[in-house]
């Protein structure tokens, strides 16, 4: 009986073509070491829950002589206890009384800059 020739993944080198002769303990001789990376992130004026932000070359490593991935974030808006939003527009509750109603008046009310003086 005779076995056809036939080609298989080195188990030593997994292909690579490469053999690390000493193992460091942070990798295990994979050449890939798992860690927290710390990216800055500009979030740009407008975004929305759903809209995504992408950062290249921030993402996982996946070989040698590949390139990085790309970090992909989709944002999800938290809701505010203050302010509610409708499409681009922010809006906030003021009670008034029904004599500021009436008669008018000045009622302080919150912005997103800080308090605001709004004449009724």
């Amino acid at each position: 009986v005779s076995i056809p020739p036939f080609t298989t993944t080195c188990h030593t080198c997994r292909g690579s073509g490469k053999v690390i002769k000493e193992h460091c303990v942070a990798c295990k001789g994979s050449g890939i070491s798992r860690g927290v990376k710390d990216v800055k992130v500009t979030i740009p004026p407008g975004m929305d829950s759903g809209d995504t932000i992408r950062v290249q070359n921030a993402g996982n490593f996946t070989g040698s002589g590949i390139p990085l991935g790309d970090l992909i974030i989709q944002l999800k808006v938290a809701e505010d206890p203050i302010f509610s939003r409708q499409g681009a527009d922010i809006f906030v509750d003021a009670y008034i009384s029904f004599t500021q109603a009436i008669l008018g008046g000045s009622i302080e009310i919150p912005t997103l800059s800080g308090k605001s003086v709004l004449r009724v």
